[in-house]
């Protein structure tokens, strides 16, 4: 079996097929018109840069539902789980992270720092990074006590690095 050979989502899907030559195009055609209208038109070489953007910016918000959906459906005929459930738990050697299809652990001396960042607390680790939803927690009560608890488990170092 040759990894390198196997793909998520096949040849035929067709945005994956046509964005790129949309891009391309689109890119081109405002280079050309840009390069018509510096030469005829100076004053509007601007604007023409900016529409050029827009349109670029335009097909890639557009298209990147499209692309999510794809490799959502992508993964359930792989037999991926969809919402996949995930449990995160406080073990007395590690934060566990458990789901129907695995479970593993991160020990708390491999964990370097717990941030908030956002709408995600950040959970470092040498060569990982784990995010954390905020929006898995009940309330707000319920996320400081797991906060609290992880952080008390950490090395005093890496209480020290934690910020909130």
């Amino acid at each position: 079996m040759r990894f390198a050979r196997q793909r998520l989502l096949g040849p035929a899907d067709p945005v994956f097929r046509l964005f790129w030559p949309i891009f391309v195009a689109i890119a081109f055609v405002g280079w050309v018109t840009y390069g018509w209208v510096s030469e005829e038109r100076p004053d509007l070489a601007a604007g023409v840069t900016i529409a050029s953007f827009v349109l670029l910016a335009l097909l890639v918000t557009t298209t990147n539902p499209l692309v999510a959906a794809m490799l959502n459906s992508a993964w359930q005929r792989r037999g991926r789980l969809d919402p996949n459930p995930t449990i995160y738990r406080i073990d007395d050697d590690g934060l566990v992270c458990e789901t129907p299809l695995y479970e593993h652990k991160l020990n708390w001396a491999g964990i370097s720092e717990i941030s908030r960042s956002g709408r995600t607390w950040i959970i470092l680790a040498p060569g990982l990074i784990y995010y954390l939803p905020r929006r898995l927690f009940a309330d707000g009560d319920e996320e400081r006590s797991f906060i609290a608890a992880c952080r008390h488990k950490l090395s005093p170092e890496a209480r020290v690095r934690c910020r909130d």
